[in-house]
């Protein structure tokens, strides 16, 4: 067994834990873009453009599913039909 002194002077303490000070460190998080950029703003018009595409087929998919299947509920099936 580890005796007493032995245990706590493996454990860290709070002044032996290096503590960074934000405003010198740079942050990696932070990104640093022009947005005015007219690159920048061609590379956002196609990402919005993109994403509004998708917007758009997935309500007509939903659209296209409900007018479906109000058609199949409201149509009488081929078996009910006679031919004389």
């Amino acid at each position: 067994m580890q005796d007493l002194a032995t245990a706590q002077a493996e454990q860290p303490t709070k002044e032996s834990i290096p503590v960074s000070d934000p405003k010198t460190e740079p942050n990696d998080d932070e990104v640093d873009i022009d947005l005015h950029d007219p690159e920048v703003e061609q590379a956002a018009i196609k990402i919005q453009a993109g994403f509004k595409g998708f917007k758009t087929r997935k309500e007509m998919q939903n659209k296209v599913k409900i007018k479906n299947q109000d058609e199949s509920k409201s149509s009488p099936h081929e078996s009910e039909f006679q031919i004389a």
